[in-house]
């Protein structure tokens, strides 16, 4: 299968058991989940795949089927932090999601042993270390849930594997659940992102529709793009004005722009 093909034309359904009932907090409490922008639809971990759960007939549906050990999907795991929840973004339509196959196989094992009496409790997670030759990544996706009825459709994005990293952190899930430098169109048709690289001087500012790319903005900078004291929101899409209004830090100061989809910077004045 090629990098930008979707899935074949089928898909794993489960509906709801005889006396079911579903509800966003049940939801919650079986597998943490992320809900769609008009809350109907949960999307959450299962194995090492993305499945949905429709929160008004309880019918789940697997959204992945490629995912295994140490390359799956949506996964909240940056090494010194991680979690059962998973890391998307919906567009406000709720019929697309992006999100990632994150990349940790060669990565190393990190092992704590708890300081209980009696036998210590072993943990044991993989947790990429500074100087490793081998990080996680992670490959962007696209998963389109279709119409109702509709089997769901996944497409890679014809770029490289990104660096585990975002401008606002060493993480890509932001606070509210969210990929970090991840925005949808409003109407749902494109997908804007930021790639940074693994030491934080270069950011690509990038726009797909479908598996197709296109760099907007490169920009380097000798310290660092990007401010870790803001914790999400440093830009923004506008797409009637076909700009991307950002917050700059570099060289130890802020600035703001706007970058119009031709890469051209525009200085705003200050107040």
């Amino acid at each position: 299968m090629s990098p930008s093909s979707a899935f074949p034309n089928c898909c794993w359904r489960r509906a709801r058991p005889p006396g079911h009932t579903s509800s966003p907090s049940r939801t919650t409490r079986a597998e943490k989940s992320d809900l769609s922008a008009d809350g109907s639809t949960a999307a959450f971990d299962r194995g090492f795949n993305l499945w949905s759960r429709d929160l008004r007939t309880g019918t789940e549906t697997q959204l992945t089927i490629d995912g295994v050990t140490d390359f799956r999907y949506a996964t909240n795991n940056t090494g010194w932090v991680h979690g059962d929840d998973p890391v998307v973004t919906w567009s406000d339509d709720s019929r697309r999601i992006a999100t990632f196959q994150h990349d940790g196989r060669g990565v190393r094992d990190l092992v704590l042993a708890g300081t209980n009496p009696g036998a210590p409790t072993l943990q044991s997670w993989r947790y990429p270390l500074p100087g490793d030759s081998v990080v996680f990544q992670i490959s962007r996706v696209i998963i389109d849930r279709g119409a109702d009825g509709a089997c769901p459709k996944v497409v890679r994005l014809k770029t490289p594997p990104d660096p585990h990293r975002s401008i606002v952190s060493d993480h890509v899930a932001c606070e509210d659940g969210n990929v970090c430098d991840v925005q949808w169109y409003p109407d749902g048709s494109h997908l804007a992102f930021i790639s940074s690289s693994r030491d934080h001087k270069d950011a690509w500012l990038r726009v797909a529709a479908t598996g197709a790319v296109r760099d907007v903005l490169h920009e380097r900078s000798t310290t660092q793009i990007g401010d870790a004291s803001l914790p999400e929101h440093l830009w923004r899409v506008l797409p009637a004005t076909e700009a991307f209004p950002l917050v700059e830090a570099a060289e130890a100061h802020r600035r703001l722009e706007q970058c119009r989809t031709h890469g051209k910077l525009v200085r705003i004045p200050a107040a």
